[in-house]
C-alpha cells in the first residue's frame, strides 16, 4: 500500500498518515447550510473531498465518508447572533423550513452528480436528525465543567479548555477581542460560543426542541461534532472543509469534541483555499455568484469546472474566469475525444514497462498531498505518447481517472462520429445551437443541447462552435419494457 503524505493544518506540516484501522479511512467533511443553492466557490471543497475519497480508494483504502447537511442553527453572523439562515429563507419564500431544506438538499446532490461525484459513497446526515446526540454531548461538557448557562443559552467556556485555538487564530483575533463574533451579554470570554440557544420569549420558530436548558435549538458548531462522533467515532482520520472554517468553526469543533470525550477528535485537518473572481470573494453583494445551473445555461459541462479545480493545488487560492473555464472545457473535450477513439481491452494492463512507469508516476503524485496538477500533466503525456499501444493508453488514462473523475467509465465505448456523418435532424439542431451560443442565448442553447442528447448525441463545445459525439444506446430491460 502506497504511503500517503498530506498537509495537516494543525501541525502546518506535510505528514505521512496511517489509518486508525487498517485500510479503513474515516473522513468528515463540513457540508452546506441548506438555505440557498451552493455556488461554484462552495463546490471546490466538495470536488476536493471527492478527490480525496477517490485517491484513498485508488491507493488501497476503504473510506467511510460523511458530508453533513446543516438545516438548523447556522445564524446570519456565522456565530452566535442574528437570525437562523434557514428560518429567514423560509420566511422570505413563505415556505416551511423543511420544504426549503428538502428542496436544497436534493439540488445539492444533483449538483454533486453533475460534477461526477458518486454520491452513493457518502453519508449525508442532517443536523435535525441528531438533536438527541447534540443534547447528550452538551450534557457531557456540562459535567466536565466546560459549559455554562446564561439567559441567551448554554455556552462553551474556552478559558476552561487549555488547548483552544489548536488550528491557529488570525492575528487580529489572538487578543481579547474576536472580530467575527458579535458580543453577547454575559459571555465570559469573546471566544466562547453557543452550544444551545434558547428561543426568546415571544418568538415563534419553526424548528425548536425541548432540552434540559429550555426550548430552543443547537448551536452551529455542536452539530458537526455530534454527527461525526455518532457516525464515525470519537476519533477520526481526516476532517476537511473550506479555509474559512479554520479560525472559528473547526477550532470550536476540536474544543467541544475533545473536551467531551477526552480523546483526539481528528488526526489530520485538511482545508481548501478560496475560489475568487477577479481577486474578490464570491458574494451576492458583488453580483458574482454562479451556480452549476448558471454554467450549464452558458453551455458548459460541469465536469469542466472539476477539471479547472484539478489544475491547481487544493491549498492554493484559485481565481475563476470564464476564459479559464473555456480552456478547461477545450482540454476536457480534447481528452475525451482521444479517449473515445481508444479500444477497450480487459487485458491491456498486463505488465508493460511503460505501463508500470506511468502508474508509478500517477501514484507518487496522488500520494504527495493529492498533486492532481501533476496527475493531469502525466495524463497528457500519456495521451500524446505515440509509442504506447492504443489499448494500453486507454488503460493508463482510466487508471489516472480513478482519482481525477473526468472521463467515462472504463467499459463505456463512445463512437467518435464527426458532424458530417450525423443525421440531418441532429445537424440542424447543432447549427441552431451554434448560432444561439454565438448570440449568448444560453437558455436556448441549453434546450437545444437537451434535444440533441435525446436524439442520441452529446454536444462538445469548442470555442464558438460545437460538434457532437454519439453516446451509447442504453439497453432496455424487460422490467422497463413492462412499465412502458
Amino acid at each position: 500500500m502506497q504511503l500517503i503524505k498530506i498537509y495537516d493544518t494543525k501541525t502546518k506540516k506535510i505528514r505521512a498518515i496511517t489509518p486508525l484501522t487498517a485500510r479503513r479511512m474515516l473522513i468528515y467533511t463540513c457540508g452546506p447550510t441548506l438555505y440557498q443553492q451552493a455556488h461554484i466557490g462552495n463546490m471546490r471543497a466538495y470536488v476536493f473531498a471527492d478527490t480525496l475519497n477517490r485517491s484513498m480508494r485508488h491507493l488501497g483504502m476503504k473510506p467511510k465518508h460523511v458530508i453533513n447537511f446543516t438545516d438548523v442553527g447556522h445564524l446570519t453572523d456565522d456565530a452566535d447572533a442574528g437570525e437562523d439562515k434557514v428560518e429567514k429563507q423560509a420566511a422570505k419564500e413563505c415556505e416551511t423550513a423543511k420544504t426549503i431544506t428538502t428542496r436544497l438538499g436534493k439540488l445539492f446532490i444533483q449538483d454533486l452528480k453533475k460534477l461526477n461525484i458518486r454520491t452513493g459513497r457518502y453519508k449525508f446526515p442532517r443536523a435535525t436528525q441528531h438533536i438527541r446526540e447534540q443534547i447528550q454531548l452538551i450534557q457531557q461538557l456540562e459535567k466536565k465543567g466546560y459549559a455554562y448557562s446564561i439567559k441567551d443559552g448554554v455556552y462553551f467556556n474556552t478559558q476552561a479548555y487549555k488547548g483552544y485555538g489548536a488550528l491557529g487564530l488570525p492575528a487580529e483575533e489572538e487578543g481579547n477581542t474576536h472580530a467575527r463574533i458579535e458580543q453577547i451579554a454575559e459571555k465570559k470570554h469573546p471566544h466562547d460560543f453557543a452550544l444551545w440557544k434558547r428561543t426568546p420569549e415571544g418568538v415563534t420558530r419553526q424548528q425548536e426542541w425541548d432540552s434540559p436548558w429550555g426550548r430552543g435549538f443547537p448551536g452551529w458548531h455542536i452539530e458537526c461534532s455530534a454527527m461525526a462522533i455518532k457516525l464515525l467515532g470519537k476519533t477520526i482520520d481526516i476532517h476537511t472543509g473550506g479555509a474559512d472554517h479554520i479560525a472559528v468553526h473547526h477550532n470550536n469543533e476540536i474544543a467541544q469534541s475533545e473536551g467531551a470525550t477526552g480523546e483526539i477528535f481528528a488526526n489530520v485537518w485538511m482545508h481548501v483555499a478560496f475560489l475568487t473572481i477577479k481577486g474578490e470573494k464570491i458574494s451576492k453583494s458583488l453580483n458574482n455568484v454562479y451556480t452549476i445551473d448558471d454554467l450549464e445555461q452558458r453551455g458548459y459541462d460541469p465536469v469542466a469546472l472539476r477539471y479547472l479545480f484539478l489544475q491547481a493545488s487544493y491549498r492554493t487560492p484559485l481565481s475563476f474566469s470564464f476564459a479559464a473555464l473555456d480552456s478547461a472545457q477545450t482540454a476536457l473535450n480534447r481528452l475525451r475525444k482521444e479517449y473515445a477513439t481508444l479500444p477497450f481491452s480487459p487485458f491491456s494492463y498486463i505488465s508493460k514497462q511503460h505501463n508500470q512507469e506511468y502508474r508509478r508516476k500517477i501514484n507518487i503524485s496522488i500520494a504527495n498531498d493529492l498533486n492532481t496538477a501533476k496527475v493531469l500533466a502525466t495524463v497528457w503525456d500519456i495521451a500524446n505518447n505515440s509509442t504506447l499501444k492504443p489499448a494500453e493508453k486507454r488503460d493508463l488514462l482510466y487508471y489516472a481517472d480513478r482519482t481525477l473523475g473526468i472521463l467515462p467509465k472504463k467499459n463505456k465505448k463512445i463512437s467518435n462520429e464527426s458532424e458530417t456523418t450525423v443525421p440531418e435532424e441532429v445537424q440542424k439542431l447543432l447549427n441552431e445551437r451554434n448560432v444561439a451560443r454565438k448570440d449568448k442565448n444560453y437558455k436556448i442553447a441549453d434546450t437545444l443541447r437537451k434535444e440533441i442528447y435525446n436524439l442520441g448525441y452529446d454536444t462538445v463545445d469548442t470555442g464558438d462552435t460545437s460538434t457532437v459525439i454519439k453516446h451509447p444506446v442504453k439497453k432496455t430491460t424487460n422490467k422497463q419494457k413492462q412499465k412502458s
